[in-house]
């Protein structure tokens, strides 16, 4: 029975992925035959143009995460170390976000309980776990958005919360899953691939930490623990920056 329910969860996720591939591929396809109308004025080209390559973008986003879950999977990505500055790292990656919070009217805060603070981590990995986060939040909060981190004596906590209507307590164990993600999204109409909060999961897991969701005083958080010290794990599969 579980192998015959994850055949179809990986079928169901495949099918999925497969949607979210015709979308930009039919759109693609209809304004590029729009663009060979002769009579077509430069402002609709110039617009044309602007949405094929936004579509050409989100294909490609699509397919560098359905890779990245492939490497992860298989234990073949391997994390690129450096002694990073994480007050820096979280800055960037805030500011790269503001324009979409401001866009949808969000408010959207940066707190932190350390002035300086440099672990040996993967910065472009974490960053895209930020990123996804902030994503995430940014399509289904209500009016706030906020950002956190925190150290402990063993722990770098990364906290990520909005106010919007929240994940059902039943779904909660299995939203990191791929497969359920799929699932879920043949019931309503989906936001995004869905692969953003695996994907998560994947680096943090490989980086030694937890990365959790719950729900408390009308806020949905998801929590990044990330070990100071790292450790070595069976899935550990790291190398070193050079200088």
């Amino acid at each position: 029975e579980a192998l015959k329910l994850n055949d179809m969860l990986k079928d169901e996720f495949i099918s999925t992925v497969t949607h979210e591939m015709k979308t930009p591929i039919t759109s693609i396809r209809a304004f590029s035959e729009i663009l060979l109308d002769e009579n077509l004025d430069e402002a609709n080209k110039r617009k044309f143009l602007q949405i094929i390559i936004d579509e050409t973008g989100r294909m490609s986003r699509l397919i560098d995460q359905v890779l990245d879950l492939e490497r992860f999977d298989s234990g073949k990505q391997k994390l690129n170390l450096v002694k990073t500055e994480i007050g820096e790292l979280i800055k960037e990656t805030a500011e790269s976000m503001e324009q979409v919070f401001a866009e949808k009217g969000l408010r959207f805060s940066v707190l932190q309980n350390f002035d300086h603070l440099e672990l040996l981590l993967d910065p472009d990995r974490i960053r895209q776990v930020i990123l996804n986060l902030l994503s995430n939040a940014s399509k289904f909060a209500s009016s706030t958005v906020l950002l956190q981190a925190m150290e402990n004596e063993e722990d770098l906590i990364l906290e990520v919360k909005d106010d919007g209507k929240g994940i059902p307590e039943e779904e909660m164990p299995y939203i990191f899953d791929k497969f359920y993600q799929a699932k879920n999204q043949t019931t309503k109409k989906p936001i995004g691939s869905g692969l953003g909060l695996a994907i998560s999961k994947k680096i943090v897991d490989y980086h030694g930490g937890t990365l959790l969701v719950d729900r408390v005083e009308e806020l949905t958080t998801f929590r990044v623990i990330l070990p100071k010290q790292l450790k070595a794990y069976p899935n550990f599969n790291t190398q070193l920056a050079h200088e």
